[in-house]
């Protein structure tokens, strides 16, 4: 390969030269001279036909070559897969000319204007990429002028908060529940209930409280929580005298925007496209395997009473029974300005060896609750009693580097090992040393051997 090309179509159509067939040719090596690095992501991307421009699926389509089937294969070695890894984290996949020629060759295809369900079906591009690369997906068709009707900016923030939070499609129960509120005013918490339950869902009372809280934007706190006021899409009534929730309305903001039927139109593709996303999660659990959430995802898929800072969150937090761990797999050059250098690993498919913060001790609360999750006894008395004699559940989450943004992989549900917590003196960047507690966690799903590459390295 001698030629530059920054098209996968190009590429294939170069690789197809090679592979040609002819009596006298066995197999084919293709060298590629040029080693575009910065457009890299292109190969998996022109190899797979997966063209979304979704940075994960880039990125399993370079450890994972089984959308190549017959005799043929596709082995990336390790440095390029490193580099294509590289190059995927540095692309900048929402730039507005890129996203506007998606959009024009979509529409001469169709004779029309395409909506998300549109770019879903037919793969040239994440809605999710298109929809908040702008406000709203209603915001990136008025600066193309290609907007088919008005919306007034209260609605087109409802858009922007179930683009933002909802169209991913992680829990579909919010979505469920908005396409039943476009046809009825109000809903009883028993026919919510019932709703989630014809649906194969979870239909626990923290679970259902934790949807209503996100729709009526209570879970959410800080920058997050002021970017949405306004947004909010339910009211609830309330028992006057225990205070539960007894009827679910529509907000007043919510039936104002319901007056214009080019939002009710936008409204129904974006539910519409978030449900096919869905089927991507599994229903029964709140978390699935090997998927991408960022922080506030899961704890709000966890059902936490609200969202906490990242910066806040760092590398764990627990409450309620939930101990949730967040690695990042190798800390990248940027890292050497920490405090602490932490040598969390996964030492095997099964096996993650993780530190606490500091400065933090065998006394520790979390190191009480990894003791006796670990069917040790406590060395010393005292602590939160609620804590201490609680259930706990812990949920591991891992990020390659800091380059794959603020999203983490699920891992699944780990334990803790017996005889592995162990508290340590760490030298920190000012020459002093913490304390710290290091356990060793036992996942409950064996990590898929490519995966397990992926993460580590090879």
């Amino acid at each position: 390969m001698l030629r530059n090309t920054e098209s996968s179509i190009i590429f294939i159509q170069q690789l197809g030269r090679g592979l040609r067939k002819d009596p006298s040719k066995d197999f084919v090596t293709v060298i590629d001279f040029i080693g575009n690095y910065q457009n890299n992501y292109m190969i998996p991307m022109a190899l797979s036909g997966d063209i979304s421009r979704n940075k994960n699926n880039l990125r399993k389509d370079t450890f994972d070559t089984t959308y190549i089937t017959g005799l043929s294969s596709v082995n990336f070695e390790a440095v390029a897969k490193e580099r294509i890894y590289k190059s995927i984290d540095a692309a900048k996949m929402d730039d507005m000319r890129t996203l506007r020629d998606i959009f024009k060759n979509l529409k001469n295809r169709l004779n029309r204007v395409p909506y998300l369900q549109d770019y879903l079906t037919s793969g040239v591009v994440d809605p999710s990429i298109i929809a908040t690369k702008n406000t709203s997906y209603y915001d990136f068709l008025v600066k193309l002028k290609e907007n088919e009707g008005n919306i007034s900016p209260e609605a087109n923030k409802q858009l922007m908060f179930i683009s933002r939070e909802l169209l991913p499609g992680t829990r579909r129960h919010e979505l469920f529940l908005l396409q039943t509120l476009l046809t009825k005013s109000q809903v009883s918490l028993a026919e919510f209930r019932q709703l989630a339950k014809n649906h194969g869902l979870l239909s626990d009372d923290e679970t259902l409280s934790s949807v209503l809280r996100t729709l009526d934007l209570t879970f959410f706190t800080g920058g997050i929580k002021k970017s949405y006021e306004g947004a909010e899409l339910v009211a609830l009534q309330r028992d006057s005298q225990t205070g539960s929730v007894e009827r679910i309305h529509r907000s007043p903001g919510f039936e104002r925007a319901l007056q214009n039927k080019y939002y009710v139109f936008l409204l129904n593709d974006l539910l519409a496209t978030a449900l096919m996303k869905a089927d991507d999660y599994v229903r029964e659990q709140p978390l699935s395997l090997y998927k991408k959430y960022r922080r506030r995802d899961v704890l709000r898929l966890l059902n936490w009473q609200e969202q906490m800072v990242d910066q806040n969150i760092g590398g764990y937090t627990y409450k309620n029974g939930k101990f949730v761990i967040f690695m990042r797999v190798h800390k990248g050059e940027n890292f050497t300005g920490a405090q602490m250098a932490y040598e969390d690993a996964i030492l095997d498919p099964q096996h993650i060896l993780y530190y606490t913060k500091s400065p933090r001790s065998i006394t520790s609360p979390e190191s009480k609750i990894l003791l006796r999750a670990a069917g040790e006894d406590e060395p010393i008395a005292g602590g939160d009693a609620d804590e201490r004699n609680q259930e706990w559940q812990f949920y591991m989450f891992a990020q390659k580097n800091n380059d794959e943004g603020t999203d983490f992989y699920y891992l699944g549900q780990v334990t803790p090992i017996a005889g592995t917590i162990q508290p340590h003196m760490k030298p920190t960047q000012d020459g002093t040393k913490r304390s710290v507690v290091s356990a060793e966690f036992l996942l409950a799903d064996t990590l898929d051997s490519k995966f397990f590459a992926y993460l580590v390295g090879e």
